[in-house]
């Protein structure tokens, strides 16, 4: 096991209290839940991951960049990410996997376990990063729009 026994427990407690579907895949030590999305992309995934002295949340989809258009879609999430405040996108070059990225520090020896807010806080933004730039990270996948384009019509929503 290599992650705290109560930034673990306290994640349960959070998943189990909110009322939202989950399950913990032991093999690679993560907390794993899907939500529904109001965008074309439908919906992603959140792997909840307990460290020693923080936690993880990353939102998937289903769709990865194909290598043709992964500069494009390079650029779309770093005008994306610019000025954001908590969290940022990914993408690995190598196989075109995006994700959005929250890291929540709970203190050297766990003393700052995050409250249900801080907790709720973390996964609904993770979910609401996709539902924002979704429709736009499709059409620049696509060809439909220029990234700076895409990342211009998915902030004025």
């Amino acid at each position: 096991m290599s992650y705290s026994q109560a930034i673990y427990d306290k994640i349960e407690e959070y998943f189990q209290e909110f009322g939202w579907k989950y399950r913990f895949v032991e093999d690679k030590e993560y907390f794993r839940a899907g939500f529904n999305i109001d965008c074309k992309l439908g919906e992603t995934t959140l792997m909840v991951r307990p460290r020693d002295t923080f936690y993880t949340v990353h939102a998937t989809i289903k769709v990865n960049a194909d290598s043709d258009c992964r500069l494009a879609v390079a650029e779309y999430l770093t005008r994306a990410n610019y000025g954001l405040n908590w969290g940022n996108f990914e993408m690995d070059m190598n196989d075109g996997e995006i994700r959005y990225k929250i890291l929540v520090d709970c203190g050297d020896h766990c003393e700052c376990l995050p409250s249900n807010t801080v907790f709720e806080n973390s996964i609904v933004l993770a979910v609401q990063m996709m539902k924002k730039y979704g429709d736009g990270l499709l059409a620049v996948m696509y060809g439909f729009k220029t990234p700076e384009q895409a990342c211009k019509d998915a902030e004025a929503k």
